[in-house]
Formats: C-alpha cells, structure tokens, sequence
C-alpha cells in the first residue's frame, strides 16, 4: 500500500508528464541530485551516513518542519519544488523572463538561519510579478480543500511579507490543484479578506492566515492555460477614453477586452439570441453571450420581465455614478427565479414596476449576484 507521500509523488509525476516535464531533468537540475532521490525514495537506499548528512544540511529547521520528522519533511520540501519548476517551466518554455526568487532558488536543502519569506518566482519584464505558489493534494474529506473550505492559509508571517510586496509590484498567489491538473490565481492587495490568525493542524499547530476566496470558491483552470493568465496579469492595460454617444457599450467592452483581459468583445447582431447585446470570445476559445445595463445607483437591480426567456449566460449592471464596482448574475438563474419567485410562488410582485414591466429587485435579494471592482486604472478614464 502507497504511503501519502508516495501518493503525493505520483500525482506531482503524472501532472509533470501531463504537461511533457520529465521529473528526472528537474532532479538532474538541482544540488546534490543523487541524495535528493534518495531523500524522495527513488532511489530506496538509505544509510545511516544519509540520515546524518540530512541532519547536518537541515539543522536549526525544528519551526518550519512541526511536527514531522525530519525525512518526512525533506520530502515536502523537494515536492514544493517540484511543483514550483512545474510552473517555471511552463512559463519558460512561453518566453516569460521568469526568475526563481526564493531562498531555496537553487534547489539545494538549507539550515533554518537560511531560509527567506520572499515570494517563489519573479516574471521579470516590463510589467514585474511575484508568484508565491503553493499546492493542494486531495485529503481525507475530499480531493482539494480549497474548494470545500473556501479559503487557502499562508502560515507564519508570509501573507505580510506577500502584501509588503504588493505595495510596489504585483503579487499573486498561485495555487496548483495538483490531483485535478487545475491552478487558481489570486492578487495580493490589502483589501483581501482574512480570517485571524489562528493554529492550523494541518500546519502542525502553526499560526496561519486564512485567505477567503471572493465568491467563496477558487476559480480555477486548465493547467495549460497558465500562460495566458499570466500574460494577462503581466501585460500593460491601457484604457482609451469612452465613446461619448455609447460610453456603456464602449465601457462594456473595454471591461473585457482590457480589465478582464485576453477576450475580444463585439456587438452581438444575432437577433436569435435574445437578451443578448455582446459575443465574448475568450484565448480559451469560449464564447459567451453577454446582456449589460446602465443604472443610476447599485441599490436595486432592474429586470426586464421578459427575460424570463433570454439566451444570454451572464448579465451586468454598471453605474457611472458610483464606478467603483459593476455586479453581474447568470442569465440562467436569473430565468429560473422569475419563473419561481414571480410566476409561480409570487413573492417577486412588491418588486415589480407596472409603468414599465420591469422587476427592481433589491441588490441584498438578487440571486447568487456576484460583484466586481473596477480596475483602478479604468476609474481614472471615466
């Protein structure tokens, strides 16, 4: 029976082979290769002299290794790094000048006196970004707990160092779901939400951080397409002033084509598709029909009644009188309930205007109404 870290190895070798990295050229890469697979047991000999050479190379470690022996945490280590090359080689190979940056950068085992809080890579072009990554296994209450918790922790004093960073250059973190071959990316700001710093078992008591995820779950994606994440995140936005006989369609489109980024929007002309005003079509080769309104204030959302029948997947509302945010539901459910909750159950007919035909539903009573700022850089152009 496989031991949860020979689990944990083979899930990192198939993601590696998944995305053609060999995990023997990356062990050939780093210091003393030869100690380090036995250390990660492919190659199974271990002697007294490997357990005292460990000993002396990780000396002073007894905080950052917690409660595991020191084998063990090795281990974790050499993993770590394995899954940081998976990313730096794949943005090499898509010609990002990426750098490792922290304090184990060349791959080599250290004493705790030198072990750094630095971020894990650096994309060092015109554009700067810090990429701490860290990594999730499947556990015994599901595959990633992420994605049932709804928060990542950053333990010891890593997220003030990450934010300290944020300050000057743009940081993220990049979260690897190593089993499902999944990333998500989060900036790092100082309006991100956090739980306390509290001991986490799974850190072997340590103070973490907990980072809430802003819809309560990552959003994740196909590991093949971190490049162009990161080219979006890298590239250099610049805004254009609006058109002034179509500052919402012209400020729609911008929203996708440069805060979004990596999407093309045009008008949709496709009157089959009801409801619908834009096609997005996404570097992932996903179209989507786009619906988009322009308020006086976000305290209500106005809705057609008609659009109980739309083919559009998601909808916006954007005010220029209060800039700073746009919200956005799915066409889907936003059909379903007025089916539900003003056909059928009529609990929706206080919010209905009869001048109109319009429903204006409360902004706290909007199902499964999601919310997004505005790029900084945006604001400043409106």
């Amino acid at each position: 029976m496989e031991t949860q870290f020979e689990t944990k190895l083979d899930l990192v070798i198939d993601l590696l082979n998944d995305n053609n990295i060999n995990v023997h050229t990356l062990l050939n890469s780093y210091e003393d290769t030869e100690f380090l697979r036995k250390v990660i047991e492919l190659d199974n000999t271990w002697t007294e002299e490997d357990q005292t050479k460990l000993e002396r190379k990780l000396s002073g470690n007894e905080h950052h290794k917690d409660t595991r022996d020191l084998k063990t945490f090795a281990q974790s280590l050499v993993i770590n790094w394995l899954i940081e090359d998976f990313a730096y080689t794949i943005l090499k190979r898509h010609n990002f000048n990426v750098k490792r940056t922290g304090g184990d950068q060349n791959r080599e085992l250290l004493q705790g006196s030198q072990v750094k809080p630095s971020a894990d890579l650096l994309i060092d072009d015109k554009q700067k970004l810090n990429i701490e990554v860290i990594a999730s296994f499947p556990y015994a209450g599901g595959q990633s707990f992420w994605v049932d918790n709804g928060f990542f922790d950053l333990r010891d004093n890593k997220l003030k160092h990450l934010l300290n960073m944020s300050r000057t250059e743009t940081t993220i973190v990049l979260g690897i779901l190593v089993a499902s071959k999944q990333y998500f990316t989060m900036k790092i700001h100082d309006e991100i939400e956090t739980r306390k710093e509290s001991t986490e078992t799974n850190f072997g008591n340590k103070l973490t951080t907990k980072v809430i995820f802003p819809n309560g779950r990552p959003t994740t994606h196909e590991a093949k397409n971190l490049p162009y994440t990161i080219k979006n995140i890298t590239r250099e936005k610049v805004f254009t002033p609006l058109d002034p006989d179509n500052k919402i369609g012209s400020f729609m489109e911008q929203y996708f084509e440069m805060q979004r980024g990596n999407c093309i929007a045009v008008v949709n002309t496709d009157k089959n598709i009801l409801h619908s005003k834009l096609k997005v079509l996404t570097n992932e080769a996903q179209l989507y029909y786009v619906y988009y309104q322009e308020s006086q204030d976000h305290d209500t959302i106005a809705i057609p009644q008609d659009h109980i029948i739309n083919d559009y997947d998601f909808g916006f509302q954007f005010s220029f009188n209060d800039p700073t945010v746009m919200y956005w539901w799915q066409g889907e459910v936003i059909k379903h309930h007025i089916l539900y909750n003003l056909k059928q159950k009529k609990v929706w007919e206080p919010y209905v205007d009869r001048k109109t035909d319009t429903l204006m539903i409360p902004r706290r009573y909007f199902p499964q109404l999601q919310e997004i700022k505005i790029d900084k850089k945006f604001l400043n152009i409106l």
